[in-house]
């Protein structure tokens, strides 16, 4: 299965507590309080903040720490979506992302075949389904996107899911993974969010603008990433390092 497709019942664990935690407002340039494992800011405008607490396994007779900060964001014609989580790598075991020589592309190409990949992106109406390799902080990480198609009234709702899984040695505890999840809503004809009821069309940002938004967002978010413990010696010595590749906050 595809790297979201692996991640569905982290997410719905982690999005669902973000639900229920504590709301802040990040303003502009605020740095965003660090917690265990990373720190960053924000991406710039207002966004309501949800903090995640610590979750612990004890059926593994072990502490397994998962943290997560959700950004949401609503401007006329979209809403956004953006969390920032980091949880050991049992929770997500993809080894391609510890292997230097990994080929990101051909194990996407592989799996979007496979029966049992198709058979759930026909139940879940995935439309539109890529992976691509991008770099955040000098770490070779996987890129996915899906879009799901839309009929009838819900003809007018466009979106897209994007999500960057990075794998990474950390001092203490070993393999860990970042993941930088992303994703707009936009809603302008027909179907529209409840607070664009009485606008006019012609003053709701377009698809095309919702999107390009987005990316902007997440790059200045991942330009700001510092991921502590990170142990660098070891990255190093097992080819995992490239700081001189750019950061892609899509396919294209």
């Amino acid at each position: 299965m595809n790297s979201y497709k692996a991640a569905l019942p982290l997410i719905l664990l982690l999005v669902l507590s973000a639900c229920f935690g504590p709301r802040t407002y990040v303003l502009r340039h605020e740095q965003v309080q660090e917690n265990e494992y990373v720190r960053f800011q924000p991406p710039n405008g207002d966004w309501e903040t949800f903090w995640n607490p610590l979750f612990t396994d004890s059926s593994k007779h072990k502490e397994v720490k998962a943290q997560e900060a959700m950004f949401h964001k609503y401007v006329k014609g979209a809403t956004y979506d953006m969390w920032i989580q980091t949880y050991p790598f049992e929770w997500m075991p993809i080894d391609i992302l510890f292997d230097k020589d990994g080929d990101f592309e051909a194990r996407s190409k592989y799996l979007s075949n496979t029966p049992a990949t198709l058979a759930r992106n026909k139940e879940q109406g995935i439309s539109y389904d890529k992976d691509w390799t991008t770099y955040v902080q000098g770490l070779k990480c996987l890129g996915s996107v899906f879009s799901r198609s839309h009929g009838g009234v819900l003809k007018s709702l466009a979106s897209k899911n994007y999500s960057i899984t990075c794998g990474y040695y950390d001092k203490n505890e070993g393999r860990r993974i970042l993941r930088i999840a992303y994703t707009y809503r936009h809603a302008g004809g027909m179907l529209r969010h409840q607070k664009d009821k009485g606008v006019p069309e012609e003053q709701l940002i377009t698809v095309e603008q919702a999107e390009a938004w987005l990316k902007n967002a997440v790059r200045e978010v991942v330009a700001s990433i510092r991921i502590k413990n990170l142990d660098r010696e070891r990255m190093q010595a097992e080819g995992l390092l490239h700081p001189n590749k750019a950061f892609k906050s899509g396919p294209y």
